[in-house]
Protein backbone atom coordinates (compact mmCIF):
# COMPACT_ATOMS: atom_id res chain seq x y z
CA UNK A 1 0.00 0.00 0.00
CA UNK A 2 1.31 3.69 -1.15
CA UNK A 3 1.25 6.28 1.36
CA UNK A 4 -1.17 7.95 -0.70
CA UNK A 5 -3.47 4.68 -0.64
CA UNK A 6 -2.82 4.75 3.27
CA UNK A 7 -4.09 8.39 4.02
CA UNK A 8 -6.95 7.62 1.77
CA UNK A 9 -7.83 4.45 3.61
CA UNK A 10 -8.34 6.67 7.17
CA UNK A 11 -10.09 9.46 5.57
CA UNK A 12 -12.77 6.82 4.65
CA UNK A 13 -12.07 5.44 8.75
CA UNK A 14 -12.53 9.41 10.03
CA UNK A 15 -15.59 9.71 7.93
CA UNK A 16 -17.39 6.98 9.00
CA UNK A 17 -16.07 7.10 12.27
CA UNK A 18 -17.14 10.57 12.47
CA UNK A 19 -20.78 9.81 10.79
CA UNK A 20 -20.79 7.15 13.96
CA UNK A 21 -20.03 9.81 16.63
CA UNK A 22 -22.95 11.52 15.53
CA UNK A 23 -25.23 8.77 15.34
CA UNK A 24 -23.61 8.36 19.61
CA UNK A 25 -24.42 11.81 20.21
CA UNK A 26 -28.00 10.57 19.32
CA UNK A 27 -27.83 8.51 22.00
CA UNK A 28 -27.09 11.57 24.85
CA UNK A 29 -30.54 11.27 26.91
CA UNK A 30 -32.50 14.75 25.94
CA UNK A 31 -32.03 15.70 29.63
CA UNK A 32 -28.42 16.18 29.38
CA UNK A 33 -28.17 17.67 25.79
CA UNK A 34 -28.22 21.02 27.21
CA UNK A 35 -25.26 20.13 29.32
CA UNK A 36 -21.86 21.85 28.52
CA UNK A 37 -20.33 18.68 27.90
CA UNK A 38 -22.43 18.03 25.16
CA UNK A 39 -21.40 21.19 23.67
CA UNK A 40 -18.18 20.65 23.91
CA UNK A 41 -18.70 17.15 22.24
CA UNK A 42 -20.19 18.85 19.10
CA UNK A 43 -17.22 21.59 19.28
CA UNK A 44 -15.29 18.96 19.00
CA UNK A 45 -15.65 17.12 15.83
CA UNK A 46 -16.73 20.30 14.52
CA UNK A 47 -12.74 21.50 15.22
CA UNK A 48 -11.87 18.09 13.44
CA UNK A 49 -13.69 19.08 10.20
CA UNK A 50 -12.65 22.76 10.15
CA UNK A 51 -9.13 21.76 10.90
CA UNK A 52 -8.82 19.48 7.65
CA UNK A 53 -10.85 22.58 5.37
CA UNK A 54 -8.10 24.63 6.87
CA UNK A 55 -4.96 22.55 5.94
CA UNK A 56 -6.66 21.62 2.75
CA UNK A 57 -6.33 25.77 2.37
CA UNK A 58 -2.36 26.05 3.65
CA UNK A 59 -1.67 23.25 1.04
CA UNK A 60 -3.35 25.17 -1.24
CA UNK A 61 -6.05 23.15 -2.35
CA UNK A 62 -8.82 25.48 -1.46
CA UNK A 63 -9.08 29.45 -1.45
CA UNK A 64 -11.51 29.83 1.87
CA UNK A 65 -10.65 28.99 5.20
CA UNK A 66 -12.78 28.44 8.05
CA UNK A 67 -14.01 31.50 9.99
CA UNK A 68 -12.92 29.90 13.23
CA UNK A 69 -11.36 26.09 14.08
CA UNK A 70 -12.95 26.85 17.46
CA UNK A 71 -16.45 26.69 17.26
CA UNK A 72 -18.82 26.88 20.63
CA UNK A 73 -21.78 24.87 19.51
CA UNK A 74 -24.56 23.31 21.28
CA UNK A 75 -26.31 20.57 19.13
CA UNK A 76 -24.99 18.45 16.50
CA UNK A 77 -26.79 20.71 13.29
CA UNK A 78 -24.74 21.04 10.46
CA UNK A 79 -22.33 18.30 12.13
CA UNK A 80 -22.64 15.63 8.99
CA UNK A 81 -23.15 18.29 6.59
CA UNK A 82 -18.80 19.32 7.23
CA UNK A 83 -18.08 15.79 7.69
CA UNK A 84 -19.03 14.95 4.59
CA UNK A 85 -18.47 18.02 2.64
CA UNK A 86 -14.71 17.62 3.63
CA UNK A 87 -14.45 14.48 2.65
CA UNK A 88 -15.81 15.31 -0.56
CA UNK A 89 -12.90 17.86 -1.09
CA UNK A 90 -9.97 15.32 0.32
CA UNK A 91 -11.18 12.75 -1.97
CA UNK A 92 -11.23 15.39 -4.66
CA UNK A 93 -8.03 16.45 -3.45
CA UNK A 94 -6.78 12.46 -4.08
CA UNK A 95 -7.66 12.09 -7.08
CA UNK A 96 -5.73 14.96 -8.42
CA UNK A 97 -2.19 14.23 -6.30
CA UNK A 98 0.33 11.98 -7.48
CA UNK A 99 2.22 9.68 -4.73
CA UNK A 100 5.17 11.43 -5.77
CA UNK A 101 3.88 14.40 -4.34
CA UNK A 102 4.03 12.81 -0.73
CA UNK A 103 7.65 14.54 0.02
CA UNK A 104 6.41 18.01 -1.73
CA UNK A 105 7.87 20.68 1.06
CA UNK A 106 4.67 23.09 1.41
CA UNK A 107 5.53 26.19 3.37
CA UNK A 108 2.67 27.48 5.70
CA UNK A 109 1.96 29.96 8.57
CA UNK A 110 0.27 28.33 12.01
CA UNK A 111 -2.30 30.26 13.60
CA UNK A 112 0.19 32.67 15.57
CA UNK A 113 1.64 33.68 12.08
CA UNK A 114 5.27 31.60 12.16
CA UNK A 115 6.01 30.01 9.16
CA UNK A 116 6.57 26.40 8.62
CA UNK A 117 7.88 24.27 5.88
CA UNK A 118 6.71 20.29 6.45
CA UNK A 119 5.75 17.57 3.82
CA UNK A 120 2.88 16.21 2.83
CA UNK A 121 3.30 13.13 4.71
CA UNK A 122 3.78 14.81 7.63
CA UNK A 123 1.12 17.07 7.34
CA UNK A 124 -1.56 14.11 6.54
CA UNK A 125 -0.14 12.13 9.07
CA UNK A 126 -0.49 14.99 11.60
CA UNK A 127 -4.29 15.01 10.52
CA UNK A 128 -5.25 11.75 11.14
CA UNK A 129 -3.47 12.19 14.60
CA UNK A 130 -5.72 14.57 15.28
CA UNK A 131 -8.64 13.52 14.38
CA UNK A 132 -8.54 10.35 16.29
CA UNK A 133 -7.33 12.10 19.69
CA UNK A 134 -10.52 14.27 19.36
CA UNK A 135 -12.50 11.09 18.78
CA UNK A 136 -11.48 9.55 21.17
CA UNK A 137 -12.58 12.61 23.49
CA UNK A 138 -15.36 12.86 21.94
CA UNK A 139 -16.62 9.20 22.98
CA UNK A 140 -15.89 10.16 26.48
CA UNK A 141 -18.09 12.67 26.42
CA UNK A 142 -20.64 10.68 25.20
CA UNK A 143 -20.42 7.99 27.36
CA UNK A 144 -20.16 10.81 30.89
CA UNK A 145 -23.40 12.11 29.24
CA UNK A 146 -25.65 8.78 29.41
CA UNK A 147 -24.76 8.33 25.82
CA UNK A 148 -23.48 4.84 23.96
CA UNK A 149 -20.58 5.66 22.27
CA UNK A 150 -19.04 4.22 19.22
CA UNK A 151 -16.71 1.89 18.45
CA UNK A 152 -13.54 4.26 16.69
CA UNK A 153 -10.86 1.92 16.58
CA UNK A 154 -9.32 1.35 13.41
CA UNK A 155 -8.54 -2.50 13.50
CA UNK A 156 -12.51 -2.79 13.80
CA UNK A 157 -13.14 -0.25 11.20
CA UNK A 158 -10.85 -2.39 8.72
CA UNK A 159 -12.94 -5.77 10.28
CA UNK A 160 -16.21 -4.14 9.23
CA UNK A 161 -15.26 -2.95 5.99
CA UNK A 162 -13.60 -6.84 5.32
CA UNK A 163 -17.42 -8.18 6.66
CA UNK A 164 -18.85 -5.72 4.03
CA UNK A 165 -17.00 -7.41 1.29
CA UNK A 166 -18.23 -10.59 1.67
Amino acid sequence: MTFKEQFQLWLKYERDTQIKIIESLNTVPQTHTNNEKFGKACSLLMHIVNCRFLWLNRIGFIEEKPSDIFPKLSSITGLKEGALQSYKIWTKFFDETHESEMDFPITYRNLSGHPYTKTLYEILSHLHGHSVYHLGQINSLIRELGGKPCCADFIYWTNEQLVEEE
